[in-house]
């Protein structure tokens, strides 16, 4: 089950925040969500728990508890991937695109609107 975590202090690292979860249960992945330009954390994160039991764990654990400066916010994220991709079938007929497709597409697109500015 992924969990949001929000309100993370800016110094907090993944690994200080698998210790923490790991408390709760047996943690899959952590994700500290960063700027692209600069590299620092945005405050926010997911962390995904093997088990529902043990994410509410966590949840019942952690959520507006202090930690490492800063109160967290931890809750279920609302946006589970296998409901969004249903969504998103279900809205549009074309076949799904992989991520690095996509950001390849826009980078080559964004040459292009370069190349013509430049003339």
């Amino acid at each position: 089950m992924k969990l949001f975590v929000k309100n993370l202090s800016l110094d907090v690292t993944a690994d200080q925040l698998l210790e923490a979860f790991e408390e709760h249960g047996w943690v899959d992945s952590v994700d500290i969500i960063k700027n692209g330009n600069t590299g620092e954390s945005l405050g926010f994160g997911f962390v995904v728990m093997s088990t529902s039991a043990d994410a509410q764990k966590a949840v019942t654990g952690l959520n507006g508890k202090e930690l490492f400066g800063s109160i967290i916010e931890v809750t279920e994220d609302r946006r589970d991937r296998s409901e969004r991709r249903e969504f998103e079938e279900r809205r549009s007929s074309k076949p799904r695109r992989k991520l690095s497709d996509r950001r390849a597409d826009h980078s080559n697109r964004r040459d292009e609107e370069n190349r013509r500015h430049d003339l």
